[in-house]
């Protein structure tokens, strides 16, 4: 059986933000969203259980440092182990 889905309270967020995980850190993305020149697959990197450091990886390898540099700009809060299925 899967496991229920985390509130708001439980995360720490409002249920309406979107976060991405990336190197043990959740970002929120909600407000880029729209702007994300790849369109809307980052919406798939913002449901539970989903690590983005990958895909963010291989497809931005040859802007990464530009990608870090936007993803500063972004609020972060650690991740718990629980975030991310391994």
């Amino acid at each position: 059986m899967a496991p229920r889905p985390r509130t708001a309270e439980e995360v720490g967020t409002s249920p309406l933000r979107k976060e991405i995980y990336y190197e043990g850190y959740l970002y929120d993305v909600t407000d880029w969203i729209p702007d994300h020149p790849g369109g809307k697959i980052i919406e798939f990197y913002t449901d539970e259980g989903e690590d983005a450091t990958i895909p963010i990886q291989q497809f931005h390898q040859r802007s990464i440092k530009q990608i870090l540099a936007r993803m500063k700009t972004f609020s972060k809060r650690p991740a718990i182990n629980s975030t991310v299925a391994h």
